[in-house]
């Protein structure tokens, strides 16, 4: 290397920004930057401290466009949440007796079992009831799971004024919290998954449980002056602090969950885009046009029921009809029947994601036809769904969507086989 020639080199810490650049010679290696690495600024080692403490690693690059609006929002949600927590911690214990002279350690502690076994009852019997639909509308049941909390909280706030009810309303408010638990639990763990984009799932869930965390002490420390005022002897203002803070928490938790934007296709979302895509209005089908129109409160208002997954049992179809359809759907993995009122759709045993979206997709279409007849002709509907599924499944992929998942269309677990004896 000459004396004259130089060589440039730059390095950067993550995706901070703040490049450092070297002046290499034959006599010299120096940096030229007026940048400093982060760790020679007091200033700059705070900030990249709570970037690297709070925020996955490679942020913004390693997670959702919409990591920071949701988050932001559900920090805000984990704060009042901690607060109204903490009030109806206060009373609770008061309605336990503490602070009570004539209270026995003995019945706090059975009061305590009932209410802890009621909840553990009711976490078994909510994840069997609801099973993936907790999946497939992880928006609707996140917002459902802070309501249900909420309600929860409130029935601990009111549990001792009513002391003859006492263990009725906290054991109430112990199965909302368990159906809080499994809900929340689940569609946080959906959201994470939708926000990792490098296979960082774990890092994701471990910087969302930092930022719960420094939120809920900050809750705690705002709970604690609150708890410590005046305002607390005055059950007038304890109601009125806890309606202003429920309101904050789940205004807070509304916009979070409409700021996420998947590209899964579940029910809802799959019915949005076909509406769409039958009136030719193709320009606005991304995920996150459909998004903007998803709804967080009602996801299935106004559909018509499809069993994707049914069985022959319930089609009520006599020899002759199921041999019809048989006959139609001879090159399909699948048999749909409308009854008039729902949409059953008979799975082969074989059957793989591609064949259930194609199926939905049938059904989306015969859901349509039934709005402007009475009467559906299935050999119609076929036909359309078969013309159709190909331009449908290339325009959804060209726009983003993740086509290659059909588990958020929850099928059942009915799966068939029809051998033609001869």
């Amino acid at each position: 290397m000459s004396d004259k020639k130089e060589r440039v080199l730059s390095e950067e810490w993550g995706n901070t920004g703040k490049v450092t650049k070297y002046s290499l010679t034959r006599d010299h290696f120096r940096s030229t930057s007026d940048v400093r690495p982060f760790w020679n600024s007091g200033t700059s080692f705070l900030s990249d401290f709570l970037r690297q403490a709070f925020l996955p690693e490679g942020y913004p690059h390693t997670v959702s466009s919409d990591y920071l609006e949701y988050q932001k929002w559900d920090s805000l949600q984990a704060l009042c949440s901690s607060i109204t927590g903490l009030l109806s911690t206060q009373a609770v214990l008061k309605g336990v007796g503490v602070g009570d002279a004539n209270a026995t350690a003995a019945a706090a502690v059975l009061q305590w079992v009932i209410r802890d076994g009621t909840g553990r009852f009711g976490h078994i019997f909510f994840a069997w009831s609801q099973g993936n639909d907790l999946d497939s509308n992880s928006k609707f049941w996140r917002l459902m799971a802070d309501v249900l909390n909420d309600a929860a909280l409130a029935l601990e706030v009111i549990s001792p004024n009513f002391p003859n009810l006492f263990v009725l309303i906290i054991s109430t408010a112990s199965l909302f919290r368990a159906a809080v638990g499994v809900a929340g639990g689940a569609t946080r763990a959906a959201i994470r998954q939708h926000q990792s984009r490098s296979g960082n799932m774990a890092d994701v869930s471990a910087k969302d449980g930092s930022q719960e965390t420094a939120t809920g002490l900050i809750g705690m420390v705002l709970g604690f002056f609150l708890a410590s005022s005046s305002l607390m002897e005055d059950p007038t203002s304890i109601a009125l602090l806890f309606i202003l803070f429920s309101v904050l928490h789940i205004w807070s938790n509304y916009l979070a969950v409409i700021a996420v934007v998947f590209d899964t296709l579940n029910r809802q979302r799959f019915y949005l885009l076909m509406k769409r895509i039958e009136r030719g209005d193709t320009k606005y089908i991304s995920p996150e046009d459909i998004a903007k129109v998803e709804s967080v409160w009602l996801p299935d208002r106004g559909r018509m029921k499809v069993i994707l997954g049914s069985n022959f049992s319930a089609l009520k179809c006599s020899p002759r009809e199921i041999e019809e359809l048989l006959n139609l759907y001879s090159k399909e993995r699948y048999l749909l029947h409308y009854d008039g009122r729902s949409v059953h759709v008979i799975l082969e045993k074989n059957v793989d994601h591609n064949d259930i979206i194609k199926a939905y997709h049938h059904a989306c279409i015969v859901e349509r036809l039934s709005k402007e007849s009475r009467h559906v002709d299935l050999r119609a509907a076929y036909a359309t769904a078969s013309s159709n599924f190909e331009r449908t499944m290339n325009l959804l992929d060209s726009h983003g969507w993740n086509v290659k998942e059909s588990h958020l269309l929850c099928p059942e677990q009915w799966r068939a086989t029809w051998i033609k004896e001869e």
